[in-house]
């Protein structure tokens, strides 16, 4: 429930909270008089004010206070009562008032509600003047008092809300008279004037003008860290760091800040970017699913689904994240049957249309793919034009490693590769020495920056991820000199790890296959890389392949790594030789 003063301040006057008001606690307010009773009496005051003169100076900074006074309607000026006008009444309705009348030059009601409505005769429009600054006409209703309808003012004794919630059509002057002195108007004013000088309501005031604003800022923060693949705990951190380094004194009156809450923030952000998705999708003509098994931290088997699209509005194809579901939390186990039923039902949650769901891709696994029982299978049971699609990326990675099961020597490397980055990467001690030996081989004499750019570290190879054999291969060929010295001086510490890998990695077999692998990998490196956009054409796939089966013939045909081994070795020779 929205708060307000009365909350703070006890009163007896009774609002919408039914509160009552003290006939005792009458301020000050205008006196309601006729258009002509007023010129008489601004006439005697005038005479008077003349009479009692002592200096032309005098009169001029009386009339400039009397004119500053005039400003101020009770507690606002001229544009806090316009502007009051505007919250209070429907902007469709035509309303009548000192304030908006003066500007438009209106004189009376308009001829079509005096037509319907004959007794609104009655009403003299000379009565909106600015004695009268609270009172406003609605046509078709009646005659309002601004603050008592602000402040939802109710008689205490039988609870009626004339002037405030319901219009007064008594249309004489003494009503108006009546009201404008009445313990109820002077309860009202009296609330706005403690109102404007109470601290609490200043704050409450503030908190609900700034509120959206602030919510939009916590969840554009939030959004923030989500993109950036930031841990959600960050965001109360981040908060109060925004407030008090830029100093945004609005987020103080941020009071979510519970785990739930920050919770739900997040799922909200996520819900809503959800929607967004689905209504592209559901225009487009066909999508499809990429889907498979991982295991997150928290040794859960999730399913990861992706949808692919043609989004109407970009004119390109899009793949978008879709849902992320615990497979063991409903089955046993993660088969076929229970893959097939998580895609089904997460399509069914999300309105999506089955016969549109036109393409299916995977890694090839068995129950992904089986014949029989696979998924895509049980998924053309349900629509027979869809399309299966092993994924080729993972489709090249398995034919290079099938490959390499007839030549074991390339398992040898691998191997060596994997055990060579283990013996740096889990020893900081080991590590330190390899980066100085490569500084001082490189002679490298340069800022701390510099020298980090300079001195590489070692990759980690894996035989079914071709790019960081790739990666592993080129990092240890551009230092191999540096590793064969920091490997000597880990010998002579008597390091058995480091003695094994420094026989092996001095053979000239394992360095001429080093080479062949500097060459050949590349370019099964860039094919993977093709293959890995965001949108590929089928097209593009056998041209892609032809392609990367000439550049490795061309390397056979010319025998460039073999060549190249052989200019660093005369290179080495004549060094040697003139240093002789």
């Amino acid at each position: 429930m929205k708060r307000t003063l009365h909350d703070f301040f006890t009163s007896t006057t009774t609002t919408s909270k039914s509160r009552k008001v003290q006939n005792d606690a009458t301020p000050t307010c205008p006196t309601v008089v006729d258009s002509t009773t007023t010129t008489d009496t601004a006439n005697e005051d005038n005479s008077t004010s003349t009479s009692a003169s002592t200096s032309a100076s005098t009169d001029t900074a009386a009339n400039e206070r009397k004119s500053s006074v005039q400003e101020r309607f009770g507690p606002w000026n001229d544009e806090e009562c316009k502007s009051l006008l505007k919250n209070l009444f429907d902007e469709s309705k035509s309303f009548h008032s000192c304030f908006i009348c003066k500007d438009a030059y209106c004189t009376g009601l308009s001829k079509e509600t005096l037509s319907k409505f004959p007794g609104y005769k009655k009403f003299n429009h000379k009565w909106l003047n600015r004695s009268n600054w609270w009172l406003c006409f609605v046509e078709t209703e009646g005659m309002y008092c601004l603050v008592c309808k602000k402040h939802h003012i109710k008689h205490p004794h039988n609870q009626r809300e004339v002037f405030a919630a319901t219009p007064s059509i008594r249309f004489k002057l003494d009503a108006i008279t009546t009201h404008n002195n009445s313990s109820l108007h002077a309860a009202a004013l009296q609330t706005e004037m403690i109102q404007k000088v109470s601290y609490f309501h200043q704050e409450v005031t503030k908190k609900s003008e700034v509120e959206t604003s602030v919510l939009e800022g916590v969840f554009s923060t939030a959004y923030y860290l989500m993109k950036s693949f930031i841990a959600n705990r960050q965001l109360l951190p981040l908060l109060n760091f925004i407030e008090k380094i830029f100093h945004v004194e609005d987020l103080k009156y941020f009071n979510h800040r519970s785990a739930e809450c920050q919770s739900e923030i997040f799922m909200t952000l996520g819900e809503t970017m959800k929607k967004s998705l689905l209504s592209d999708v559901k225009k487009s003509p066909a999508f499809g699913i990429l889907t498979d098994e991982v295991c997150d931290i928290s040794v859960t088997e999730n399913l990861m689904t992706f949808i692919q699209y043609y989004n109407s509005t970009s004119e390109s194809v899009c793949t978008q994240f879709l849902s992320c579901q615990n497979i063991l939390s409903e089955f046993s186990s993660a088969n076929a049957d229970a893959i097939t039923k998580l895609i089904l039902s997460e399509l069914k949650d999300d309105d999506l249309d089955v016969l549109k769901f036109e393409g299916f891709s995977s890694d090839g696994a068995a129950v992904m793919v089986g014949k029989r029982a696979g998924v895509a299978t049980l998924l053309k049971a349900e629509n027979p034009s869809l399309i299966n699609v092993h994924c080729v990326c993972h489709r090249l990675a398995l034919s290079c490693t099938d490959s390499n099961e007839s030549i074991n020597y390339i398992k040898t490397i691998e191997t060596l590769l994997r055990q060579l980055w283990q013996l740096f990467e889990n020893s900081p001690k080991k590590m330190a020495v390899y980066l100085k030996t490569q500084k001082q081989l490189k002679e490298i004499s340069m800022g701390e920056k510099a020298t980090k750019i300079v001195s590489k570290r070692l990759k980690k190879a894996c035989r079914t991820r071709w790019l960081s054999l790739e990666a592993s291969v080129r990092a240890v060929h551009g230092d191999y000199e540096a590793i064969l010295h920091t490997l000597s001086i880990l010998d002579q510490s008597r390091d058995a790890a480091a003695t094994g890998l420094m026989k092996k990695m001095k053979s000239i077999k394992f360095l001429g296959t080093l080479y062949i692998m500097r060459d050949i990998l590349p370019v099964l490196a860039d094919l993977s890389k093709h293959f890995q956009k965001d949108s590929l054409n089928f097209s593009d796939i056998r041209p892609s392949i032809n392609l990367a089966k000439d550049k490795l013939k061309k390397l056979l045909e010319e025998e460039t790594p073999m060549q190249s081994l052989q200019t660093d070795i005369d290179s080495f020779s004549d060094m040697c030789r003139d240093q002789a």
